[in-house]
């Protein structure tokens, strides 16, 4: 049986940066053509239309506590489509009171380096299935 790479569904917290009340964050919110963990592969082309309509009225999607939240964390201020997958530049408000109190001092402790950006899967240890 062919092994099988999986990419977390998460982005991963590659470059944090501080700066006055908010924390810069930076790297891919999803991989193509590779099997994540909800056991999907997404194709080079997924984002195309998305990111022709972001170049059409300048708006960004805002960065949300989770997927369905009302709490606002912060925002996403770029998006880029490589051969890799879909890289991210975006920011978190450090005085929303759920990031100062909660989060931040995960982020800072190192403990928490990843952010949920593509949901979750059942089989997440199952690297053979």
């Amino acid at each position: 049986m062919e092994e099988q790479k999986h990419i977390l569904n998460a982005f991963r917290l590659n470059k944090v940066e501080k700066q006055d009340n908010h924390l810069n964050i930076e790297g891919y919110a999803c991989h193509y053509n590779t099997r994540n963990h909800n056991y999907e592969i997404v194709s080079a082309d997924s984002f195309t239309e998305f990111l022709n309509e972001l170049s059409k009225d300048g708006l960004k999607p805002v960065f949300t506590y989770n997927h369905n939240s009302d709490i606002v964390i912060g925002g996403w201020d770029e998006f880029s489509s490589d051969k890799d997958g879909l890289f991210v530049k975006g920011h978190i408000n450090t005085n929303v009171a759920y990031v100062r109190d909660n989060l931040l001092p995960l982020i800072e402790g190192g403990d928490l380096n990843h952010l949920s950006t593509e949901g979750w899967a059942d089989g997440y240890w199952d690297e053979k299935r």
